[in-house]
């Protein structure tokens, strides 16, 4: 059992593909709206949307459930740090139809929403 757990976490298998995608909700104005997402091995850079703009990243979950994603978003003078992905938010909040993960997070005025099909909105987090 060991040398196949061993042998699965070197070859990096996963279950999951998962899909991410940040959807600027802010108003229509001149702020845009930055942030840096990464997981212990990747980093995505810091980003820039303007209104209605969407940034989109594909990845696979590993076979542990140890997957995590976190997002340091900027807006003016209010700024937010949070996990974007994680096993929790993938059983509680994403779509996960036939092993595509789903996540959508719209950023606005007053925080942070996850929905799992960009109809149904739940608020998770505020600016500070």
């Amino acid at each position: 059992m060991i040398t196949l757990t061993v042998a699965l976490e070197l070859t990096g298998a996963s279950f999951d593909d998962v899909r991410v995608t940040i959807i600027d909700q802010l108003p229509k104005n001149p702020r845009l709206l930055y942030f840096r997402c990464q997981d212990k091995h990747h980093d995505l850079g810091m980003q820039a949307l303007l209104f209605h703009q969407v940034f989109s990243w594909n990845f696979r979950t590993d076979i542990f459930g140890r997957t995590l994603y976190f997002c340091h978003f900027y807006w003016g003078s209010s700024n937010q740090i949070f996990d974007v992905f994680s096993l929790n938010i993938e059983y509680y909040h994403c779509q996960n139809g036939e092993g595509h993960v789903r996540c959508f997070w719209g950023v606005r005025p007053d925080g942070f929403y996850i929905s799992k099909d960009t109809k149904t909105w739940v608020k998770m987090h505020t600016w500070v």
